[in-house]
């Protein structure tokens, strides 16, 4: 880019603000805050081209942004819109919706499941890391039969990039890998590499199939 973009990333200290900003592109100016910092308003003096809402709250305060600086939105929401029940899937449909409604320009990016820096990855591949930091045997939820997809964070950042600049206003992409995993499988392949043994646990399985939509993502639709 032969400009500077102004990218203001809110909850930008977690896993996917992390990898964003390693994956930054040359020419860009970012201002990257928590989600402590967008709950006291640092956004709402702020100047920007471009604002990634990340935090998991409401994206009010960023869009209002968006409209006093004529500036882009990426609101970051989540796979779990589809047919998850749940408080946190019930606001992301919702956030969605406000997003649309307000009269920016926006596109909004549905993560799946990723991996990267250790225990900053999905939740079965952070207890399956401690695991065997620990000694202790890899836990497999029920049979094991439970199906993700798992995407390394720096295509995460090159992909949130990318729809930042290049996606379509009023659009929605899946981002994810759609190559798919069983949580047993992970654990044999990690077994594998490590010795650890596996160990099943009587537990309910929610969510047993989490993956993207062929249609639906990011590169599929940017080339249409």
């Amino acid at each position: 880019m032969s400009f500077i973009n102004r990218v203001v990333i809110d909850g930008a200290t977690g896993f996917v603000g992390t990898w964003m900003r390693e994956m930054a592109p040359r020419g860009v100016d970012i201002y990257a805050f928590s989600k402590k910092g967008y709950d006291t308003g640092i956004i709402d003096t702020m100047s920007m081209t471009h604002i990634v809402h990340l935090a998991n709250i409401a994206p009010t305060r960023a869009i209002e942004a968006a409209k006093r600086n004529g500036a882009r939105l990426l609101y970051c929401s989540s796979g779990a819109v589809y047919d998850q029940q749940n408080e946190y899937a019930d606001n992301k449909r919702a956030w969605e919706v406000e997003c649309r409604a307000s009269g920016v320009d926006v596109v909004i990016a549905r993560l799946f499941t990723f991996y990267g820096k250790g225990i900053d990855s999905h939740k079965a591949i952070h207890q399956f890391y401690k695991s065997v930091i620990e000694g202790r045997p890899l836990q497999v939820w029920g049979d094991g039969s439970t199906v993700r997809s798992y995407m390394h964070g720096s295509q995460l950042g090159r992909a949130l990039w990318q729809l930042l600049f290049e996606g379509v206003n009023g659009e929605a992409y899946d981002v994810g890998s759609t190559r798919p995993t069983t949580t047993l499988r992970l654990a044999q392949r990690i077994s594998a590499f490590t010795g650890s043994k596996i160990e099943f646990v009587d537990k309910q399985i929610t969510n047993p199939y989490y993956m993207p939509n062929q249609e639906m993502l990011w590169y599929n639709k940017l080339t249409k």
